[in-house]
């Protein structure tokens, strides 16, 4: 008995409607869509590109090489591979569909293009009507230019070729180009949306000018753009490379890390797991395919808010963002930094987004200078330029989106990303290491002989009597003795001659004896032994005192008023005073 088979008929299919409306849910915000257009205009080699605001409508200008009718056709084709065998930004032949339907608000858009030597051709792309047939598949219509188009086109660029997109008015889109061309605040949401960082190291000029107003050039964000002389001890250059092989259907990819020395590494397995930090590769590559490779730049550019060396001075751990930074990404610090804190990643020059490094958390940076710098001042950047295929491996595991400026941080492999922070951490502790003691260490307060310290606390008398001894010595100028004894000499009884009342008077008014006894302060011995009879106590232990009193008072803070005491009378070559005694701190801070 045999078995019938039937063969129903073939399913699938593709709802162009579902399809369109889809478009403004996949990542591509007002922001993303205009780097989507711009980043179109550097991959056709424009290195002017105009964004010129008017009433009516608002056109974005390059000088590209433009498009012929078969340009226009692979443009106009949605997830066409257009760059499938150059390093261009595009990946999945999307971008500037949904960009043109999201900036356009759903209404028509209009492209205006010629190549060099070529015909003057207008593309009408009628996304109101695409939205409302439900219909993307031989909407768009291609004519010749009109004499007036002509015109224009030529007097909008500086060559007789490339391409202007031009769409209707919106208070939206002109206010994201607006805020491009403005100073970063802290208001400011996302730094990876600016044009200026995004395209930061292209050699492009970007231009936003209202029509009939005055153009201004967008700053573009370069922070290793400078020769090696700018940064401390020079950028670091790690090159980083991935391998792949297929096993039982499963792809196995390494990362291995270049070294100068000709030693390769790599955070091997270990146990179910891979290593924190990259050791000596142990396991052979053969049977592997290199499939991508990049670089991580490392460094710190020289700023005097970092190290000034004619004013070195301690760094407390705040975060100072630097000159260059506080220029381009705003002088409120909170603004950028998980931004300067997380490793930076360019795809074919484009900025797309950063990665944290693993194993750590991001606030553990916040009261410790030297995590502080490590962490959130010193830069990593990491650049690879794969060829624009949608099945690029280097662009798989890096995690770069349908979208072509937005990353994926979060799928960044162990592997990489533990491999990214042995090279950011190995240069930090290079440039920290480079800096003077002074800037690196917490200053003491004073400098102390400590063997001397040791030899002389033998020898002095315990610290209650010798403050008592130095209180009663202190204390003179303010006492109430001079008085006393004028109202004792007053009252007394015995004295049988009125005129020892006058002699005592002529005592009193002979007071200013007083004062040459503080001034002998300095020279007497319980001011010198008291200093090292200090040192048993603890430097920073605070002590209760009574009510009446100043309170709690720290070693530290009497060290401070001795310190001020000794300045006052020209005590010189002072031990380091450290203890707990509240007497002589209020004592001191009297005088």
């Amino acid at each position: 008995m045999s078995d019938n088979i039937v063969r129903y008929p073939s399913v699938g299919s593709i709802d162009e409607g579902g399809f369109i409306q889809s478009l403004s849910r996949k990542g591509f915000t007002y922001p993303k869509c205009l780097l989507e257009l711009i980043a179109n205009c550097l991959d056709a080699d424009g290195h002017i590109v105009t964004l010129l605001i008017s009433e009516l409508e608002i056109r974005i200008i390059d000088n590209g090489r433009g498009m012929d009718e078969i340009g226009i056709g692979n443009m106009t084709s949605m997830h066409r591979e257009n760059h499938s065998s150059a390093p261009k930004r595009g990946v999945s032949g999307l971008g500037s569909k949904a960009a043109g339907a999201i900036l356009s608000g759903g209404r028509t858009v209009t492209y205006f293009t010629r190549q060099q030597g070529g015909k003057y051709l207008r593309v009408v792309v009628p996304w109101d009507k695409i939205n409302r047939e439900k219909r993307y598949t031989k909407m768009s219509e291609v004519y010749d230019m009109t004499a007036a188009e002509i015109l224009k086109f030529s007097d909008e660029r500086d060559t007789d070729y490339g391409t202007t997109v031009v769409f209707p008015y919106s208070d939206k889109l002109r206010d994201v180009i607006l805020e491009n061309a403005s100073p970063v605040t802290k208001e400011t949401t996302n730094l990876e949306d600016r044009i200026g960082v995004a395209f930061g190291i292209d050699d492009v000029k970007i231009i936003v000018k209202r029509e009939g107003g005055v153009s201004q050039t967008i700053q573009r964000y370069n922070y290793f753009g400078e020769s090696d002389d700018k940064y401390y001890g020079g950028k670091q250059e790690d090159y980083i490379e991935q391998y792949e092989r297929v096993c039982d259907g499963v792809i196995d990819t390494r990362f291995i890390l270049k070294t100068a020395v000709g030693v390769d590494l790599e955070c091997n397995p270990r146990g179910a797991g891979i290593q924190k930090v990259p050791q000596e590769m142990v396991k052979s590559l053969a049977g592997y395919t290199k499939v991508g490779e990049g670089i991580l730049i490392t460094g710190v550019r020289k700023d005097k808010a970092i190290y000034d060396e004619a004013d070195p001075k301690y760094l407390d751990g705040s975060d100072d963002p630097g000159q260059y930074n506080k220029k381009h990404l705003g002088k409120d610090a909170r603004t950028s930094k998980s931004f300067r804190q997380g490793i930076k990643v360019r795809r074919n020059k484009q900025f797309i987004g950063t990665f944290e490094t693993p194993d750590r958390a991001t606030g553990s940076s916040r009261a410790d200078p030297e995590m502080q710098f490590k962490m959130c001042t010193v830069q990593s950047e990491f650049r690879f330029c794969p060829i624009s295929k949608q099945d690029n491996p280097m662009d798989a595991v890096i995690g770069v989106q349908e979208n072509k400026n937005q990353l994926n941080g979060k799928a960044i492999p162990f592997a990489f990303s533990r491999i990214a922070k042995y090279c950011k951490e190995r240069k930090a502790s290079e440039v920290w290491d480079s800096f003077p003691s002074i800037v690196t260490q917490k200053p003491v307060v004073v400098d102390a002989p400590v063997a001397a310290l040791a030899e002389a606390e033998e020898e002095v008398e315990e610290i209650a009597d010798v403050l008592t001894a130095l209180e009663a010595v202190v204390r003179v100028p303010e006492a109430p003795a001079v008085p006393e004894v004028a109202m004792q000499v007053q009252e007394a009884p015995a004295v049988p001659e009125a005129p020892a009342v006058p002699e005592v008077a002529m005592q009193v008014q002979e007071a200013p004896a007083v004062p040459e006894v503080a001034m002998q302060v300095p020279e007497a011995p319980a001011v010198t032994e008291v200093r090292p009879a200090l040192q048993r106590a603890p430097e920073r232990a605070p002590v209760d005192v009574a009510p009446h009193r100043r309170g709690r008072v720290s070693g530290q803070e009497l060290i401070a008023a001795f310190e001020a005491y000794c300045l006052k009378y020209d005590i010189v070559d002072t031990p380091t005073l450290t203890g707990e005694h509240v007497e002589l701190y209020n004592m001191l801070n009297s005088m």
